[in-house]
C-alpha cells in the first residue's frame, strides 16, 4: 500500500469520527458501509461504559473529537513532511514461535 493510500485511509477514518461527534456533519458524504460503522461505533461506546465506568460517553466523544481533528489531510501531511519516507525493498521475515 502506497503512502498516499494510507493517508487517504486515515483521512476517511477522521471523517467517520467527525461524523460521529459532530451533529452538523453531513452524513450524505458517507457510504452506506460507513454509516453502518458509525452506528456500530455508537453501540461500542455504550458497551464500553457498561464494561468500564471510566469510559463515559462524554470522555470517549472527547477523545474521538480530538482524533477526528488530527486525522485530516493537512495534519497528516504536516506530520509526514517531517520524515523522509524512502521506498525500500521488501524483506522476507521468518517467525519461529513456541508450539505450546
Amino acid at each position: 500500500m502506497e503512502l498516499e493510500q494510507r493517508v487517504e485511509a486515515f483521512v476517511k477514518l477522521g471523517e467517520l469520527l467527525r461524523s460521529y461527534v459532530d451533529e452538523k456533519f453531513d452524513d450524505s458524504r458517507l457510504s452506506s458501509e460507513e454509516l453502518e460503522y458509525k452506528n456500530l461505533l455508537s453501540d461500542k461506546i455504550n458497551l464500553a461504559k457498561v464494561k468500564n465506568p471510566w469510559f463515559t460517553p462524554d470522555n470517549v466523544n472527547y477523545a474521538l473529537n480530538k482524533w477526528s481533528k488530527l486525522l485530516t489531510h493537512s495534519a497528516i501531511k504536516e506530520f509526514n513532511d517531517k520524515y523522509n519516507f524512502k521506498i525500500k525493498k521488501s524483506k522476507k521475515v521468518a517467525l519461529i514461535t513456541a508450539g505450546n
